[in-house]
């Protein structure tokens, strides 16, 4: 509510609050049933939120890039030094002609329709997100983690340490990573046959003291 007040006038703030209430209260639902769930709980904006007062609050957002990132600033600012961040890319199927991001790419879905793709940055310390973007859909892996640096630095998020799940474990995406002097820790296969390569082929130094962890790996 502190962040929405810093980066727009009360009556958006409060509307845009009223909605978020709305929303985390019965997920999944329409804004059309809002004015109904208005009546019965007191919410930050008292009037009632019709289709045609929604409409003009995300068009007016919309066109308002500045209010859209200064709050993104305002939720950074709540991450403490310490705290990790993660970031999310989600693919996306869509009908829209009108998204300018929709692109043909990789597509989970398998439905053949144009994809975009959502990059989305958490506090894991509040579960709360930070930012969002949208980016074509068929934009490479790595250079949606080089889209999210320049958000971090953008946040004024500094010293960003890249950890990834499997599903950036390709060997193209950690040669990419490697020629772009991106530091990373990823989790890969060892089934694959390159992992294994490199594993036996450094195995004498992977066993030295300075190469251990706290937590213990066995390597079959």
């Amino acid at each position: 509510t502190e962040d929405l007040l810093s980066c727009m006038d009360e009556g958006s703030a409060k509307k845009v609050d009223t909605i978020a209430q709305f929303w985390l209260a019965n997920q999944g639902d329409r804004l059309q049933r809002m004015q109904k769930w208005q009546f019965l709980h007191p919410t930050p904006y008292p009037e009632p939120i019709s289709k045609d007062v929604y409409h003009d609050l995300f068009e007016y957002l919309g066109l308002n890039e500045g209010i859209v990132q200064n709050y993104f600033l305002a939720s950074a600012k709540r991450c403490h030094k310490e705290d990790a961040v993660a970031f999310d890319s989600s693919t996306v199927s869509s009908y829209s002609r009108y998204i300018k991001e929709t692109r043909q790419g990789f597509n989970k879905a398998g439905d053949g329709l144009d994809t975009v793709k959502l990059l989305t940055l958490f506090d894991l310390a509040t579960h709360q997100p930070i930012a969002f973007a949208r980016e074509p859909g068929n934009l490479a892996d790595v250079s949606g983690i080089e889209n999210a640096l320049k958000q971090f630095s953008f946040l004024n998020i500094s010293k960003a340490q890249i950890v990834t799940d499997k599903g950036y474990y390709s060997q193209n995406n950690i040669g990419q990573m490697l020629r772009k002097h991106i530091k990373f820790l990823t989790a890969a296969s060892i089934d694959l046959s390159w992992v294994n390569h490199h594993l036996q082929k450094n195995k004498s130094g992977l066993e030295t003291a300075s190469s251990s962890s706290i937590y213990k790996y066995v390597i079959n």
